[in-house]
């Protein structure tokens, strides 16, 4: 059975409609012949804390919301 996880921090939320990003995986993965549609399981995370590199950066940035 196919699953979809989106992890993301939740500040995404303001510029991505995530709603609209899990049908458009949910299409995306109909259309690729490789899965049933029936079969497909999708699921978003919103992250109120996580860390991540800045290009270049020595240490990973500190974001929280």
């Amino acid at each position: 059975m196919p699953h979809f996880v989106v992890e993301y921090a939740r500040p995404v939320e303001r510029e991505v409609g995530i709603p609209d990003l899990l049908e458009a995986l949910w299409r995306a993965g109909a259309d690729s012949g490789v899965m049933k549609a029936e079969d497909i399981k999708l699921r978003a995370v919103a992250c109120d804390h996580w860390r991540h590199a800045r290009p270049g950066a020595r240490e990973p940035a500190r974001s929280e919301c």
